[in-house]
């Protein structure tokens, strides 16, 4: 039998070139930065612009409201657009003071936030008592002379978030799980006790050789020299 001619065959070769299934490989998600809602009172503001600018510096994108709210003059129906930068939000930064846990619209954001299953950290300027729900979760220092080691602490815990993960933060659960910064007790603790070193080997000094007497030795009597004693 004749073999086929390679006439016909060669195009549908080159036209199949063409009809190849292509496969597509996942588009992986597009990286963005973390969010972070400050939550404030204004008697905090410059505070809260020195922290803004810190965290931008370290590109996390800080949210301030800075005229929706009333008492930050605002109005009322600036509400639903703080609900929505809360929705889109990543953690809501509460700035802990006196006349922040005594205004109404930092505890609307903050009911808000913990309905949402928001991550809330609270940054203390001053000793005050969180309200519930949040009174038992993990907070941070910044009193006056401590801006910048617990701001080292901060984004420290802020790195270990990661940024569109869905929100399962409860604070009824307890204490916030957030990895506790090392400190210099804690690095000594986890470190395995040295070995004891093994005493070195105590040196026994020889005794004193003894000479033995000798039958020719010389002898020294109290009164001087003597002679030597001769024996056969």
């Amino acid at each position: 039998m004749d073999s086929p001619s390679a006439g016909p065959v060669a195009p549908y070769r080159i036209l199949g070139l063409h009809f190849r299934r292509v496969q597509h490989k996942e588009t992986p998600p597009k990286w963005r930065p973390l969010r972070a809602y400050i939550s404030y009172a204004p008697a905090n503001l410059i505070f809260v612009e020195r922290i803004a600018a810190d965290l931008s510096a370290r590109s996390i994108q800080a949210v301030v409201d800075r005229g929706l709210m009333p008492t930050r003059g605002g109005t009322p129906t600036g509400w639903e657009s703080i609900r929505a930068i809360v929705e889109r939000s990543d953690v809501l930064l509460l700035i802990a003071s006196p006349e922040a846990i005594a205004s109404a619209d930092v505890m609307r954001e903050i009911e808000f936030a913990v309905e949402q299953r928001k991550l809330i950290i609270p940054l203390k300027l001053r000793m005050v008592s969180l309200p519930k729900p949040i009174d038992t979760i993990q907070w941070f220092d910044f009193e006056e002379g401590r801006y910048d080691r617990d701001l080292k602490y901060l984004l420290l815990n802020l790195a270990f978030v990661t940024p569109g993960s869905p929100a399962t933060f409860d604070p009824t659960a307890g204490i916030a799980k957030l990895p506790e910064p090392p400190t210099a007790s804690t690095r000594c603790s986890s470190r395995p006790p040295a070995p004891k070193r093994a005493a070195p080997p105590k040196t026994v000094s020889a005794p004193p050789r003894s000479t033995p007497a000798s039958s020719n030795a010389i002898r020294v009597s109290k009164m001087g020299w003597s002679s030597p004693s001769w024996t056969t």
